[in-house]
């Protein structure tokens, strides 16, 4: 019965690149599986310090990294991709910080000018008292009127006292003619006499003398 041959692979020795210890060491120009995803260490290496280890001038050293280094070197990816996260956060908390700044000025400004505005509406309401000015001018013109028919009102209440004084000035007339033999008397329209002293009436003069 035939057996069956086994290969295994054997590890790869040599010198490490990055700390030149000798021992079992990768290829840094080929990919290499790790939890699922394929990772050359060449371009993690220039990702991480810019060095592309295919322009250097080695010789026949071949492109080699031990098992330690790649474990610093995975770090070193995580810890670059740490800085970077950092830093977008930095620029994006800053980007909406000047936005929000911008935003403030802006409604500053808006405030600013509506206060000016504020400020320019006693000259428009000086101009609404000027403007209603007319309405108040009747109230003032109200006042002489009254005035004046209270003036009116004592004028006609005057009458009657110069109406007493004429009266009386025509009864002194009147006194003076008796006493020198003269009667006054009015004759109206329908031939009857009357007293120009006293309201008697009567259509016989005689009548009217004798109350004298």
């Amino acid at each position: 019965m035939d057996s069956e041959i086994m290969v295994e692979t054997l590890p790869l020795l040599g010198t490490c690149n990055l700390c030149l210890n000798e021992g079992a060491v990768k290829s840094m120009l080929i990919g290499h599986k790790y939890n699922g995803k394929s990772e050359v260490y060449a371009e993690i290496l220039e990702k991480c310090f810019a060095i592309d280890v295919s322009l250097l001038q080695l010789g026949d050293t071949k492109r080699l990294i031990c098992d330690i280094c790649i474990v610093r070197l995975r770090d070193c990816m995580m810890f670059r991709h740490q800085v970077e996260t950092s830093f977008n956060t930095l620029e994006t908390a800053y980007k909406l910080h000047k936005d929000d700044k911008i935003d403030n000025d802006g409604i500053k400004r808006e405030i600013t000018l509506n206060v000016d505005f504020d400020d320019d509406l006693p000259n428009v309401d000086d101009d609404d008292d000027d403007e209603r000015d007319p309405e108040i001018k009747p109230e003032i013109k109200t006042e002489p009127e009254e005035c004046t028919r209270r003036t009116r009102s004592r004028t006609v209440k005057k009458i009657p006292t110069k109406c007493t004084v004429k009266k009386h000035h025509d009864l002194t007339e009147t006194e003076s003619m008796l006493q020198t033999g003269l009667f006054p008397f009015k004759i109206r329209k329908n031939r009857t006499f009357s007293c120009s002293i006293c309201p008697e009436k009567s259509t016989n003069l005689d009548d009217i003398k004798v109350g004298f």
